[in-house]
Order: structure tokens, then sequence, then C-alpha cells
């Protein structure tokens, strides 16, 4: 929520790991309190997929070999 009279971002603080599945793999995966406050205070959404398939699409893309 933004606080316009003093010009920054309150965030709430996340206290606990998540576990998450992979979209791509299917595997679970830790979501820790750190990475979760990270995402929150950039607005990304959570990540759906693991940190390994992360960097797989992240190789493809920059390898040009990625269509969608």
């Amino acid at each position: 929520m933004a606080n316009k009279a003093y010009g920054f971002e309150e965030v709430m603080r996340v206290e606990g790991d998540k576990e998450l599945t992979c979209s791509d793999c299917g595997n679970i995966f830790v979501f820790t309190a750190s990475e979760q406050n990270f995402y929150q205070t950039k607005g990304f959404t959570e990540p759906k997929r693991c940190p390994e398939d992360r960097a797989k699409r992240k190789a493809q893309k920059e390898a040009g070999g990625f269509n969608g």
C-alpha cells in the first residue's frame, strides 16, 4: 500500500518460507521469506517455476530458442 503523504511504500514483512510447486517439472521448491520480501518490494508475483527451470528458461531466451 502506498503512503503518498510520506512518499514511500509500506511493505508487509513475510515471516515464513512457502513451498511452491513448479509449473514445468512439478517438483516442490522453497520460496524463502527473504525471497518473498524481495519479490514483494519489487512488485513481482510469486514464481511459477523452480530455480532450476527458471535458469533453463532464461538460458533458452538468451540463446534465442524460446518462442513464447
